[in-house]
């Protein structure tokens, strides 16, 4: 049998390919599209969780104005007899 020349790659903990190629692979190397996907998806819940906050908080400002609007409306008004 003729010897398979040593790789120049990365150093490896798994022994070497056997002659039939039934010797366990190294894993694929994550590639840099899957590290992208976990920033976006980071990056989106922190949108969303801001855009939430925000929304509540114009909301609730909104929401308060109409109730004092409300209140001076009426306390304006002459009490009907």
């Amino acid at each position: 049998m003729t010897e398979q020349p040593a790789s120049q790659g990365p150093t490896a903990t798994l022994p070497p390919q056997s002659a039939n190629g039934t010797s366990p692979q190294l894993p694929p190397a994550p590639s840099p599209t899957e590290s992208r996907r976990m920033h976006t998806r980071i990056s989106g819940m922190r949108t969303s969780l801001v855009a939430g906050v925000g929304s509540a908080l114009l909301m609730g400002t909104a929401r308060i104005t109409q109730l004092r609007q409300i209140i001076r409306r009426n306390l304006r008004k002459p009490p009907a007899s």
